[in-house]
């Protein structure tokens, strides 16, 4: 069985998704961080790879631009269901 992905890299390929569709949305990090009730300043620590956002704010980041998290099957995996 291969690895999992690392951590680091589940993390920036979600955080660019969000962070592309909040500049798509003419969102500023401010604007978002309201949104979500969170720390000033906390978006942009999560996009800049300073921090990384939990799952439950993950959820609730993607929730506040209009998006749901879903699962899909992953093509390239050779587990079969």
């Amino acid at each position: 069985m291969d690895s999992p992905r690392n951590d680091l890299g589940f993390a920036r390929d979600l955080i660019s998704q969000f962070r592309a569709v909040r500049v798509a949305k003419n969102l500023s990090q401010q604007e978002l961080d309201g949104r979500l009730g969170i720390a000033e300043g906390l978006t942009a620590k999560w996009e800049n790879s300073f921090r990384k956002p939990t799952l439950f704010h993950a959820y609730c980041w993607a929730e506040a631009l209009g998006l749901k998290i879903t699962l899909s099957p992953n093509e390239d995996s050779n587990d079969k269901m």
